[in-house]
């Protein structure tokens, strides 16, 4: 239905029962009618990973189409996010057309694994990680250095808000001299929270490691960037019961593969259903 698209199987010789067998430790499908739509529209590419209940993982790729809509690339049935699985799935990708991309921007957080086997198999894109994740680990490092937050403390809230603050005017810096303007003010703030009069800004110090969260420092133009990662609610879709077979994360390895490629294919359709309901002007 969709030439070009690629379908690989990964499998190991084991010993059952005294005889050797194939056991089959990777499935990958990369549809290309969504490559082609990727080409089209903003080159952000969302990767992400989650789990199935019997044990494999689902390691998922997609793009927001000009509608704003997600659209999945591709997809790996693995055991593990590895980096060999990871480099396997991106270089499918790579294959059905990505690699055509010169502006590419690719979007996850900040799995070892995952920053590898960009690096490797894309090595000319600018990787970026999940601002919402950054966030939720500030909170979760400012609770561990200043004490768990609640509606009670509203210093500690004051403070983190004002922090927050600067951090946003730094991140949305167009100038290096104007983030680091920012940056001082963060590491300020924080320094007057302290009790401890040491010098020490370890919060401020975490934020300035993560380089690219600064817009001064991209190479692209991808302002989505400091979004959440919405392949977040591919994940939760995939725990929805789309067929007879279950969800795509409850069901034996067949079926996973069946129920994902369903998936994919329909929501390539229901694109295509309403650009010719809007009359072929959608994005």
């Amino acid at each position: 239905m969709y030439p070009g698209s690629l379908f690989n199987t990964f499998s190991i010789p084991t010993l059952r029962g005294g005889v050797v067998k194939e056991s089959v430790v990777g499935i990958g499908f990369v549809l290309k009618k969504a490559v082609v739509e990727f080409q089209n529209t903003t080159h952000i590419m969302y990767i992400d990973a989650c789990f199935c209940s019997d044990g494999w993982n689902i390691l998922l790729a997609c793009f927001i189409d000009g509608n704003h809509h997600i659209q999945p690339l591709g997809f790996r049935l693995c055991h593990s996010e590895s980096y060999a699985n990871w480099y396997c799935f991106l270089r499918e990708i790579w294959f059905c057309g990505v690699d055509r991309i010169g502006d590419l921007v690719v979007y996850s957080d900040e799995n070892r694994a995952i920053k590898s086997a960009v690096r490797k198999a894309f090595p000319g894109c600018e990787h970026c990680f999940c601002f919402v994740h950054l966030e939720r680990n500030i909170q979760k490092k400012w609770c561990t250095e200043y004490g768990k937050i609640d509606e009670t403390e509203t210093e500690s809230i004051e403070a983190l808000n004002e922090f927050v603050k600067c951090l946003n005017g730094a991140c949305i810096a167009t100038t290096r001299r104007e983030c680091k303007e920012w940056i001082e003010r963060m590491k300020w703030c924080e320094s007057q929270f302290r009790e401890e009069d040491d010098g020490e800004t370890p919060v401020s110090d975490y934020v300035k490691r993560r380089w690219w969260l600064f817009m001064h420092t991209w190479r692209f133009n991808h302002l989505m960037v400091r979004t959440t990662n919405p392949i977040e609610s591919c994940m939760s879709s995939l725990c929805r019961r789309m067929s007879g077979l279950g969800c795509a994360r409850e069901a034996n390895l067949f079926n996973h593969y069946r129920i994902l490629v369903t998936w994919m294919i329909l929501r390539m359709k229901k694109r295509g259903v309403e650009w010719w309901q809007s009359g072929g002007s959608c994005g």
